[in-house]
């Protein structure tokens, strides 16, 4: 799995945050999307994810985002 984070300008509200969740998950193989207006970032768990579709999506809801992706560690005790 992947982790990709997209800051994201013009959240203001949660009513965007929610827009953009449902946008991210409608698309394929999507684990987990969770975005917060006051860190202007959205953050996709994925196995992929094609990055100029989802900038796409945000762009048609009127959002523009810019995507980076992380790698993600798991620590099992």
């Amino acid at each position: 799995m992947k982790k990709f984070v997209s800051s994201v300008s013009g959240m203001s509200c949660a009513m965007c945050e929610n827009h953009i969740n449902d946008a991210v998950r409608r698309m394929r193989d999507i684990d987990s999307v969770k975005s917060s207006r006051k860190k202007n970032e959205t953050v996709v768990i994925a196995d992929t994810l094609d990055t100029e579709v989802i900038k796409k999506v945000l762009s048609v809801l009127g959002y523009e985002a810019e995507l980076k992706e992380e790698k993600i560690f798991f620590s099992f005790s």
